[in-house]
């Protein structure tokens, strides 16, 4: 029976959250590569900024938490209504998120502007910060919202 509410509370929150959903993906793409490639900074320069933040083993351990914590928060969101934290974890791993995205293609940004060379991963994790920032708007707007809810009823 609980398979059924799961299924059903997924189904029906999935078109509105469609992007959410969606980003969970590159996420467990990047953390898997990562973990499956431990020493992918050191064959290539490009890497070399990412590589000066953090190792492979902690970006993919970051993502691959950040999936499995959005995929939770997800399901738990469309399957049990009263769990009011859902669109807070929604919004913390959309910024969290937004900010990754965003550290790994600053470092493709500065080894264009020392070197002019210019890679596409630019333009993918550019476009993967904005679909966060869409994310932060959507769980700020559902936070907001059932904030707003609670109080009126609490009024009422």
């Amino acid at each position: 029976m609980i398979l059924v509410r799961i299924a059903r509370g997924i189904s029906d929150h999935f078109p509105t959250r469609a992007t959410e959903w969606h980003m969970c993906l590159p996420a467990v793409y990047v953390g898997l590569a990562l973990s499956w490639q431990p020493d992918l900074f050191s064959s290539n320069s490009a890497y070399a900024n990412a590589a000066a933040w953090m190792g492979e083993a902690a970006w993919s351990a970051m993502f691959l938490f950040a999936a499995c914590l959005r995929l939770i928060a997800l399901t738990i969101n469309g399957t049990f209504r009263s769990f009011q934290w859902s669109p807070i974890i929604r919004l913390g791993v959309a910024m969290f998120t937004a900010f990754a995205w965003g550290q790994l293609g600053m470092g493709f940004v500065l080894l264009w502007l020392e070197t002019g060379r210019a890679t596409f991963l630019m333009g993918i994790l550019a476009h993967l910060v904005l679909v966060e920032c869409f994310n932060i708007f959507r769980a700020s707007r559902d936070w907001a919202e059932a904030q707003h809810g609670r109080t009126r009823l609490a009024k009422g």
